[in-house]
């Protein structure tokens, strides 16, 4: 009679069938397995490798041998030189490694992010080789980008006439993933050069570096752009919101005066010229103020906020607050279709359209001067016109502001 031959279970491999804990167990029947163990070196102690070491040894071990070729890289013998050694699987090929120091990669990011022209630069370089709808989308923008920021891409289409699908290939032709990434480039541009292009004529400074013309050519040209947005503010200013505005100037029981930035100096400066007439008015600057003022005045009184971008959201907030209290609300942009446009009764333009956006938003703080100038005068032409109080205030400001006769003397 044969004996019967036992077989491991299933799924496991010859006299491997292990316990609950890992370890093998033994077959009945079989020897056990040894296994020849390295004998340690007196006095030494393995230790205990620190969290996450093994796994950036192996990785540093699995960079060199991906390096050197497949297989573990052999130690160097007594007679081998230490700059060069053979692969396992390519015993005839030698690899010269020469050991470099560590230096930290510099960060491409910072450079690029300093490198990448702005969204409007990319738009101007990219415009002669745009054609057809796309050309017409470049246009579109270039010609108002503040009309454009914020809009949709529907609106966007329908503003130059063309397809969504157009406007998205547009915004591939700029290099940008879609009208999304576009927007948000575009917006965070003008943000930017908002501040920038108020305080500085930057379009004329890069004209005048290219001419090379000097200091005399760069004045000529800051002085013809202040002549030109002048001229443009008086031929496209409203005369029936002018006429409007200079009546409720003269008439209101209280004025109050709003602008924050740089147009605070406008509101400081028309505040002076207001109450040299006699108009009974008041400015401030600080948000705070602003509503404190608002809640002050009654219907029948008048609020009058200049904004450049018609986007401060301080003063927009005051006057929603102001037309919410029946206040009569009259605002100063160079932006009528902002959102200031939608919470004033009356506005004025401070410049046209004519003028370039870069260069205007420079040429807009001398234009809105010269505007609350004239309409200063003309609020005390609408008043009676008598100039006896005029003349007293100037002998009182000459009497307290001229230095005395013996001014060197005083000590």
């Amino acid at each position: 009679m044969e004996r019967p031959v036992r077989r491991p279970p299933a799924g496991l491999g010859r006299d491997r069938r292990r316990t609950r804990r890992g370890r093998r167990r033994r077959q009945p029947g079989r020897r056990p397995v040894r296994r020849a163990v390295r004998p340690r070196r007196a006095g030494h102690r393995r230790r205990r490798p620190a969290d996450g070491e093994g796994a950036a040894a192996g990785a540093r071990a699995g960079r060199r041998r991906r390096a050197l070729g497949r297989g573990r890289p052999r130690r160097p013998g007594p007679g081998h030189d230490a700059g060069t050694h053979r692969s396992a699987n390519h015993p005839s090929e030698e690899h010269h490694v020469t050991e470099t120091p560590s230096t930290p990669a510099p960060d491409r990011g910072a450079a690029e992010s300093q490198a990448e022209p702005s969204c409007l630069e990319r738009l101007r370089q990219a415009r002669p080789g745009l054609s057809g709808a796309r050309a017409r989308v470049a246009d579109t923008v270039l010609t108002d980008p503040w009309k454009v920021r914020g809009a949709s891409i529907q609106v966007l289409a329908q503003m130059a006439g063309v397809s969504e699908n157009a406007v998205s290939r547009f915004t591939h032709a700029l290099g940008y993933t879609g009208y999304r990434e576009f927007a948000q480039a575009l917006s965070l541009d003008l943000g930017k050069s908002l501040g920038l292009y108020h305080s500085h004529p930057v379009e004329l400074v890069l004209e005048s570096r290219a001419g090379l013309g000097g200091p005399l050519d760069l004045v000529q040209r800051v002085m013809a752009l202040e002549v030109e947005c002048m001229q443009d503010t008086l031929t496209n200013l409203s005369e029936p919101a002018l006429r409007h505005v200079v009546h409720r100037l003269a008439g209101a029981p209280a004025v109050l005066l709003l602008g924050t930035g740089t147009a605070a100096p406008l509101c400081h400066m028309f505040s002076y010229r207001l109450a040299s007439v006699g108009v009974p008015v008041t400015w401030t600057a600080d948000p705070m103020m602003m509503l404190a003022h608002v809640s002050r005045l009654s219907p029948g009184d008048l609020v009058f906020a200049i904004s450049y971008s018609g986007r401060s959201r301080d003063t927009v907030q005051a006057l929603t607050y102001a037309k919410e209290r029946g206040v009569e609300t009259v605002g100063l942009t160079a932006n009528p279709q902002s959102p200031i446009g939608d919470v004033t009764d009356a506005s004025l333009t401070i410049f046209s359209e004519a003028v370039s956006r870069g260069t205007a938003q420079f040429g807009a703080r001398v234009a809105g001067l010269a505007l609350l100038e004239a309409i200063a005068t003309a609020v005390s032409e609408e008043k009676g016109g008598s100039t006896s109080e005029l003349e007293e205030l100037g002998a009182t400001q000459a009497r307290f502001n001229d230095l005395p006769q013996d001014w060197r003397n005083d000590s």
